[in-house]
């Protein structure tokens, strides 16, 4: 039986950092020109009203405001001391830091599974 070679296309070569650099540093600006872009047509969107409205092909959503709780008014009204029952325990990340050694802090961290890369 005759054996095939396949052919192996070369790997492909890092290009220099500098270039990619300048690549990420030009894409940011990019990005952020068409954020403002878009922040400015959501902001004179929002003056349709709230509910469904059709544009051409589009349908442009308008939805009321997310509304939060505001736990420090809550809190006010409704100290735990007279309603115990609304509140819990939560975990003190910062008497944790101070109490326990940074070597047995690191057996309880979890790593995420890409690195953090920033362009400043």
């Amino acid at each position: 039986m005759a054996r095939t070679a396949l052919a192996v296309a070369p790997e492909p070569q890092p290009e220099p950092i500098e270039e990619l650099a300048t690549r990420w540093a030009q894409i940011k600006a990019d990005i952020d020109q068409l954020k403002a872009e878009e922040d400015q047509i959501k902001t004179q969107l929002a003056t349709l009203g709230i509910g469904n409205h059709e544009a051409g092909p589009y349908t442009i959503q308008v939805q009321a405001p997310r509304r939060t709780l505001n736990k420090t008014r809550f809190m006010e009204a409704f100290p735990v001391n007279e309603y115990p029952t609304m509140y819990s325990m939560q975990l003190d990340t910062t008497a944790i830091k101070n109490q326990i050694a940074p070597a047995v802090l690191d057996t309880y961290k979890d790593a995420a599974a890409t690195p953090v890369i920033v362009l400043k």
